[in-house]
């Protein structure tokens, strides 16, 4: 029994490989001890010996990716972040973690209620994908990387600012809609003036 063999036993199971290439090319006696190889090379990594599942395989290997492109991701390189929140959903997915609420769904809410033009498009398209970077690090269930995603937060609230869709610019644009007073007006002049500004 050598640690080395199993190590890449596991190697190419987290690879794809299948258990009877494995067997083959490393040489072991049956497939019953290239799965005990790999099961020891689980858990001399901390994995649980009945871990060496289909599913808990495939998780590992969606672990593995993601730490491959993570770097990349966070310079923000757009393949990689779009390959890392596909990653996290696929590790969701299989994990059976409840989808808790999506960030992606309050903005798109937010921007049904705001009045955009053709222009506004890419802004828009910005929030959205700002706001699915943000569930995609709540779906990992790693409190550093949710912690990590919240950095992303204020720029999304300046993309909805810049839109018109925060509380904040929706009170700018309804003082840039009362007329200023003009020195000189009388108050017939300031009435006219009140009401031409009210809607409707």
């Amino acid at each position: 029994m050598s640690v080395e063999k199993d190590l890449k036993a596991l190697d190419l199971c987290r690879a794809g490989v299948a258990i009877s290439v494995i067997r083959e090319n490393l040489g072991f006696k049956t497939v019953q001890s290239t799965v005990a190889a790999i099961a020891r090379a689980r858990k001399a990594q901390g994995h649980a010996v009945e871990a060496a599942t289909v599913r808990e395989v495939e998780l590992d290997r969606l672990n593995r990716l993601q730490q491959a492109v993570w770097a990349k991701a966070l310079r923000g390189d757009e393949k990689a972040v779009e390959l890392a929140v596909s990653l996290s959903r696929e590790r969701v997915r299989l994990s059976g973690v409840p989808v808790r609420s999506r960030m992606g769904g309050a903005v798109e809410a937010t921007l049904k209620c705001v009045s955009l033009r053709d222009v506004d498009e890419a802004a828009a398209e910005t929030a959205r994908r700002i706001a699915a970077s943000i569930d995609a690090a709540a779906d990992t269930g790693d409190r550093t990387v949710e912690m990590k995603a919240l950095y992303l937060v204020p720029h999304l609230m300046n993309v909805l600012r810049e839109l018109g869709a925060t509380p904040e610019a929706r009170g700018e644009v309804a003082k840039a809609a009362v007329p200023a007073v003009v020195e000189g007006d009388d108050e017939l002049a300031k009435f006219r003036r009140r009401k031409a500004a009210k809607p409707g």
